[in-house]
């Protein structure tokens, strides 16, 4: 038979079978659906099932499989759940049919409709099961223990399923009996989950997400003897509902889930999904180990957006430390790549934060630092988490303006009440910001204070920033290291703008250093300046050295900062020049300067001093410093004097004004220690004469002159010390100081030059010492009362001089108003005394020589005096008489005078009313034109025509004084004046210093009795019937005397009888007689 024609027959017969077989399941299905038929079908299914079934619901089917159909079931699924299912098709194996035996090939749900039980559902919450592995396998065992489940192979589907979670779903289960396998494929469509309705959802998000939508999900899955659970998850986009932020939406797209439980272990990988809100990529790694492995959950990010991950996060996540931490500190920017899972041996202590790790890296992201209110944007680095620890490495950013180039950030999220950390970050620094910054790092602190009083600061450094936190400690450990600074600003405690231009900065807790800083004030040069400052307690300041070049007049204001600066001298007002620092040193408290320790050396050029009235008092000035806590000393001083106005506070401006400008000083040097003083230097004046000075003293304004050379030429070379000491003359001089001298010194017109003038006068003045020391003053003329001040004061102790003698020879000698010609006197200078021997002297022309003996010390009185007149030759009375009274000459004639006077006093002034001695007076031949006391005497008694005192006087043969002198009061034993016609007869006492007398004249006019009478009407007394004598008084004053004429018994014997010697004389009684004639 050939091929084609068994192939007909073959497709013929299976034509045949099929209609056959079609045809008698059409012809048979009404046979098998009667009542009782499926009353038994009803108990059957009941028996298998548990649904309790009504035989008019169900039905009998023979194609495609043999089988029934069940409509309108409806069924408690559990507590929470029940089923309402519209057709339910059971398809039969037909095998197994043939051998009479029911066995189930598939069943077919269709519309079955999920109802959830509100009421149960919200009295009784979902508690997760303890054991996820057995609880899953239960489930499946439970599904293979059902009646109709006792089959090799069945297959469940479901189509067009809904329920309150999802619009419709397929599902496709594959269940293998003999090796308890389950496939499961099902794809769902319109599923949304309100997590309040879903006991595991709402323990699960603790009502953070509010829904979840997912438009279109698939599923597929197995359970077989290695898997209690395998498959994959696939969601095209999934959207989450969030509590907070309530404007946002959390949404995924591509959801692709791979995950597998297993008696040992669970496991899952999520492929990296897209995230629209929050922006990125995110995949997830899980495995669970129930036994000795470790368990972890790892999720890896790309792209995520930082800002919009923490708005998610933060809300869903409240109430769980570690991501508050990190979120606090990251803000935003994007996760170009990201690990976060946690890891531990110990399932159950696998969220402890020490199980947390993190890698990943991040850009544009805005970074704040852990308990500082420091933020970093555009900041890009990486971050790993290990052991508690979580460390992140920034490599870009900046702070405002200020670029953060690298650093660590170390934060030890174990610790939950503080956050001990760690910081270091490299810095390129915009220095303006840097007060505002470290004022809100470190509030209330010294340092942040003084930031506070910084403005107008512009620059650039590059520094490290450290930050610490311990848990002993609260308050954050700030460390910043800076170098390569740039920086201009002004800070309030300096009078300039300051520069920095170099060197470093440390700032490290409370201590400040500074290496190798260099820069300006104003235009001054600082350089090399090397500073620890500790902004704690009283902060001690110690600058260990600092270089400068300062322009003075721009930083005199800083003068007031240091000790004793706060006091500038009164006429100064400003000073310039260039100081050249060559070692500065500082130690003390920052803001107490009278207490700082200053160690300074350096030099000042072209300097000059301006006083209160703008001159230039100094210019030129030079001179190298040192100063330290305990001695200041300024030496090789060099400038140029063109004011001297500023010594007018100290010294009188009559004195200042009198010398020649300007004045060069040389090799000066100044020195000042806690006690002491000095001062000293040459000047040289104008007329080319030098002084070399020195002065010292306790202070600055107790400083007196100790020492003095002159130097001018051949003419001029003395040395004069100066002592203050009481032990110690006041005065050494040696060698000689000639008058001219001093003259070029001073301006003709000045006061000083008057002075030396009027002590002087136009005559030389010289003042020299011998081979031996003692001291020769030699001049023409010498005013001491031009110089000496007029109040005496009592003998001082201290000899002038330190020489034993001194030699004065002055032509003319102006002392105590009264000028001694030809005076030669040495001057013997003993320990305890002073001897002044006057070998000659003229005063008034009167010869006298005197020895003068100064004792201050002791018991014995401190100034002796025993002065010697002989005027052996004859001398005109008119000029010492009206030399010694001041006034007009008011008689003629020559005289002698003899005697001596000793008087002994505490003082000079006290010495001349203590004079005692006696004095013989002669004169002869002479003529009295005028004296208070004799004019009123004879007005008084009248003798007319006698005499005319204002014009002729009247003549004397001889007028003698014998008198005795006590406490410088004049006692006259006896004066007689033998007039030409008339006697004087005096005896009483004058007191010329206090301008007080008292004396009785008798007064004897040469007539005879007759002319007396006619003219005298007071008889005084008839000496031998032949002469009258007429008695008188003056009393009071020298200058004003009283004259009264007084009752003969008021005139004493003496005095008469001296008159009668007088008048009984041969001469006077001829006169008489030729008188009596006329």
């Amino acid at each position: 038979m050939n091929k084609k024609r068994i192939l007909r027959i073959a497709v013929f017969v299976a034509v045949t079978v099929t209609l056959c077989a079609a045809v008698l399941s059409f012809a048979i299905t009404p046979l098998i659906n009667t009542e009782q038929v499926k009353a038994h079908l009803a108990r059957f299914v009941q028996k298998k099932t548990g649904i309790e079934v009504r035989f008019d619901q169900l039905s009998f089917i023979l194609t495609p499989l043999p089988g029934f159909c069940i409509t309108g079931i409806s069924a408690q699924i559990d507590r929470y759940n029940q089923v309402a299912i519209n057709k339910a098709i059971v398809e039969l194996e037909p095998p197994q049919l043939l051998k009479f035996k029911t066995a189930l090939r598939r069943i077919t749900l269709e519309s079955p409709k999920l109802i959830r039980n509100e009421a149960v559902a919200g009295k009784n919450k979902f508690t997760a099961p303890p054991d996820l592995a057995a609880w899953v396998r239960n489930g499946f065992d439970g599904l293979f223990d059902l009646p109709f489940a006792d089959t090799d192979r069945l297959d469940i589907v479901v189509t067009n399923a809904q329920s309150n979670y999802f619009s419709t779903m397929d599902c496709r289960i594959l269940m293998t009996g003999r090796t308890r396998a389950v496939t499961i494929k099902a794809q769902m469509s319109g599923l949304r989950l309100e997590t309040n309705q879903i006991p595991i959802l709402e323990s699960a998000v603790k009502g953070r997400i509010t829904a979840i939508d997912i438009p279109h999900l698939s599923v597929e899955c197995r359970h077989d003897a290695d898997n209690i659970l395998a498959g994959n998850l696939r969601i095209t986009s999934l959207q989450a509902n969030l509590k907070a932020p309530k404007d946002h939406r959390a949404e995924a797209r591509k959801f692709d889930l791979e995950f597998a439980l297993s008696k040992e272990r669970v496991s899952a990988h999520l492929a990296p999904l897209e995230l629209l809100y929050p922006k990125g990529r995110v995949g997830i790694d899980l495995s669970l180990s129930y036994g000795q492995e470790a368990s972890s959950i790892e999720f890896t990010g790309e792209q995520i957006d930082i800002s919009q991950t923490r708005e998610v996060c933060l809300p869903l996540l409240s109430g769980i430390k570690t991501p508050q931490i990190l979120f606090d500190i990251l803000r935003s920017g994007t996760a170009q790549k990201i690990t976060v899972g946690f890891k531990s041996k110990d399932i159950r202590h696998l969220f402890n934060a020490k199980n947390l790790f993190i890698t990943g890296c991040a850009e544009a992201t805005t970074v704040k630092i852990p308990h500082v209110p420091v933020i970093v944007d555009n900041a890009s680095g990486c971050a790993d988490m290990k052991d508690g620890m979580l460390s992140i490495y920034p490599k870009g950013g900046h702070v405002g303006k200020t670029i953060v180039t690298g650093g660590a950030l170390d934060i030890n999220l174990i610790h939950h009440h503080a956050v001990p950390f760690s910081g270091r970050f490299p810095l390129k620094v915009d220095l303006a910001e840097v007060p505002q910054a470290l004022i809100s790092i470190l509030p209330g602190t010294v340092l942040a204070r003084e930031m506070s009083k910084i403005s107008g600061l512009t620059g650039r450094a590059d520094a490290v920033l450290e930050l610490n936190q311990t848990q002993a400690h609260k308050e954050i450990d700030v460390k910043v290291t800076a170098k390569n600074i740039e920086a201009i600003g002004n800070y309030q405690r300096l009078p300039l703008p300051v520069r920095i231009d170099g060197g470093a900065f440390l700032l490290d807790k409370s201590k400040v250093v500074l290496n190798n800083l260099s820069g300006a004030l104003g235009s001054s040069r600082i350089s090399s300046l090397n500073a620890d400052i500790d902004i704690s307690g009283s902060v001690p300041m110690n600058i260990k050295n600092m270089a400068a070049n300062i322009i003075l007049e721009q930083v005199a204001p800083l003068v007031e900062l240091f000790p004793g600066g706060r006091k500038k001298p009164a006429p100064v007002k400003d000073f310039s020049g260039i100081m050249d620092i060559n070692d500065f040193r500082l130690e003390g408290p920052m803001f107490s300067p009278n207490l700082w320790q200053v160690h300074m050396t350096g030099q000042i050029n072209k300097g000059a001093v301006i006083f209160s009235d703008n001159t230039q008092g100094l210019s030129d000035l030079f001179c190298t410093f040192n100063a330290t806590p305990s001695t200041i000393t300024v030496s090789e001083i060099a400038c140029s004097i063109k004011d001297l106005s500023w010594l007018e506070n100290n010294i009188s401006p009559e004195y200042t004004q009198s010398i020649i400008l300007p004045l060069t000083l040389t090799q000066a040097q100044f020195v000042r220690q806690t006690e002491a003083c000095l001062f000293q230097g040459k000047l040289r004046m104008i007329s080319g004469a030098t002084v070399s000075f020195m002065a010292d003293g306790p202070a600055v304004d107790k400083m007196t002159l100790s020492k003095l050379q002159i130097e001018d030429g051949n003419r001029t070379h003395a040395d004069l010390t100066f002592y203050n000491q009481p032990d110690m003359p006041r005065i050494v001089f040696y060698g000689q100081l000639d008058k001219p001298t001093l003259e070029n010194m001073l301006h003709p017109d000045s006061y000083l030059y008057r002075k030396l003038q009027e002590a002087t006068g136009d005559n030389a003045l010289t003042v020299s010492t011998d081979k031996t020391g003692d001291i020769t003053i030699t001049a023409d003329t010498l005013d001491l009362d031009s110089f000496l001040p007029p109040q005496k004061t009592s003998a001082s102790a201290r000899p002038l001089v330190k020489q034993n003698r001194m030699f004065i020879n002055v032509n003319t000698l102006n002392y105590d108003h009264r000028v001694y010609q030809g005076v030669q006197a040495k001057v013997t200078i003993h320990q305890s005394s002073t001897d002044i021997d006057i070998t000659h002297a003229l005063l008034c022309g009167l010869d006298l020589s005197s020895k003068i003996t100064i004792n201050p010390a002791g018991d014995r009185p401190g100034v002796l005096t025993h002065t010697f007149f002989n005027t052996k030759q004859a001398k005109e009375v008119s000029l010492s008489i009206g030399c010694l009274t001041g006034t007009q000459s008011v008689i003629k004639g020559s005289y002698t005078l003899e005697g001596e006077l000793v008087g002994s006093a505490q003082t000079f002034d006290m010495v001349k009313s203590k004079q005692n001695g006696h004095l013989n007076f002669k004169a002869q031949s002479g003529r009295i034109f005028k004296a208070t006391v004799l004019s009123r005497l004879l007005s008084l008694v009248n003798i007319i025509g006698e005499t005319d005192l204002q014009q002729q006087g009247f003549g004397f043969k001889t007028f003698t004084a014998d008198a005795d002198v006590k406490e410088s009061v004049v006692h006259i034993k006896n004066a007689v004046i033998d007039a030409d016609n008339m006697g004087i007869i005096a005896e009483g006492w004058a007191d010329p210093l206090n301008d007080a007398l008292d004396i009785t004249f008798l007064v004897a006019p040469f007539k005879t009795i007759d002319t007396i009478i006619k003219y005298i009407p007071v008889v005084n007394a008839i000496l031998n019937g032949r002469l009258v004598s007429f008695p008188a008084r003056a009393y009071g004053k020298i200058s004003d005397p009283t004259v009264v004429l007084l009752h003969p018994s008021a005139v004493g014997k003496g005095l008469l009888n001296l008159l009668e010697d007088l008048v009984k004389s041969p001469g006077r009684l001829v006169e008489g007689a030729k008188g009596n004639e006329k």
